[in-house]
């Protein structure tokens, strides 16, 4: 339950209206409700004890239905079995078919789809002076941008057929490959490091840096300051 829990009990206080809460969501699930009262000092010591008289198959969809209800929203035992419900149809409609998800896709096959994208753009030229440091300035071309659309024409009819079976699409996998292109307004171009704050400069390195080893002017980071492993460390 994310979000700040907004008190739905007139006459209670935040504390009980929470616990009265917390009980509502496990009758919704099934559960017989005890509450004890733990022997320790603190004024917050109370705690509902849950049990089921017999296993319920679909406990784990109820769970997904009352996660997705807003923190503090009213429960009713019918609304949670309707959402389960329609989580259930959803899964049986494979959409949560691991083989269905494009990060389920061959590397070569992305890999491949990703380079031919971001040739397309490059084709169009708008170089931009990035300074490394004190002694050296890079020149490099931050390419054009196209029209999601656009870019689908440039997969045959067997990649088309394979992106049309995947949820999400042709989007997603450009989405996915968030360290190389950027999307806007149904439009696509290479993303700009030179541009981004980068957080956590601390972090191991582990997933190589894409403009680095593919981009014909190199990455417009240097490899102490990018996010990402470069092959030659400069």
């Amino acid at each position: 339950l994310f979000g700040k829990y907004q008190r739905q009990h007139n006459g209670q206080s935040h504390y009980r209206s929470y616990l009265l809460y917390i009980k509502e969501i496990m009758n919704s699930l099934d559960f017989n409700v005890d509450q004890d009262l733990l022997r320790i000092p603190s004024t917050k010591r109370i705690c509902f004890v849950g049990r089921r008289e017999k296993p319920c198959e679909s406990v784990q969809l109820k769970v997904e239905a009352v996660l997705s209800q807003p923190c503090g929203r009213p429960l009713h035992v019918s609304s949670i079995e309707k959402l389960a419900d329609n989580s259930d149809k959803k899964s049986n409609t494979g959409e949560n078919d691991p083989s269905r998800n494009c990060n389920h896709l061959p590397r070569s096959f992305t890999d491949e789809l990703v380079y031919r994208i971001a040739a397309y753009l490059l084709q169009t030229k708008r170089l931009k002076r990035i300074r490394l440091d004190k002694h050296r300035v890079l020149t490099w071309n931050l390419g054009g941008e196209a029209k999601i659309s656009d870019c689908l024409l440039l997969l045959d009819a067997e990649e088309k057929l394979m992106m049309k079976n995947m949820f999400g699409g042709f989007k997603t996998l450009l989405k996915n490959n968030h360290q190389t292109f950027q999307i806007q307004a149904g439009k696509v171009r290479l993303r700009d490091w030179s541009t981004v704050e980068i957080k956590h400069k601390e972090m191991k390195k582990t997933k190589p840096c894409w403009f680095d080893s593919t981009h014909p002017n190199g990455c417009p980071l240097t490899s102490d300051k990018c996010p990402f492993l470069h092959t030659y460390i400069f």
